[in-house]
């Protein structure tokens, strides 16, 4: 799942944190219930587009055949709204829902990336997870 500035730019569709964003501000006005997609064990791979760009960018020249764009870090969506809560500073209180995906999991692996660009082998997803949310939380936007 991909998450970055750049998705308000793209589309009126939002993928999982965007959406979540959106959601977690309003919840913070009105201190409703945060509604969530799934249930908590459910994870997700995230990585920013920022990280997507810059592999692609080191992926041009050479000859892979597919590859996984991904971070290999699995985060669950428990995890994912203490993430909120803390970028927030509001202890949400999650009501999960039945989602559009009936896939629990959802993580790649990377060892193939890995090997081709080294540098996604220190990419943490999670540091920057939080610092792109916490960013939302504070401009309210």
């Amino acid at each position: 799942n991909l998450f970055g500035a750049q998705e308000k730019l793209l589309s009126e569709e939002r993928h999982a944190i965007e959406a979540l964003i959106d959601k977690a501000l309003k919840a913070r006005e009105t201190d409703s219930v945060l509604e969530v997609w799934g249930n908590p064990d459910d994870s997700r791979d995230f990585v920013s587009y920022s990280h997507a760009a810059s592999v692609i960018l080191n992926l041009l020249d050479l000859q892979t055949g597919p590859i996984n764009i991904a971070s290999g870090t699995e985060i669950s969506l428990s995890q994912l709204i203490q993430v909120f809560s803390e970028s927030f500073g509001t202890n949400f209180n999650a009501r999960y829902i039945p989602g559009p995906s009936s896939i629990s999991r959802r993580v790649s692996s990377v060892v193939k990336l890995n090997e081709l660009v080294p540098f996604t082998a220190s990419y943490n997803p999670v540091v920057e997870l939080k610092e792109y949310i916490s960013s939302r939380a504070l401009s309210g936007i």
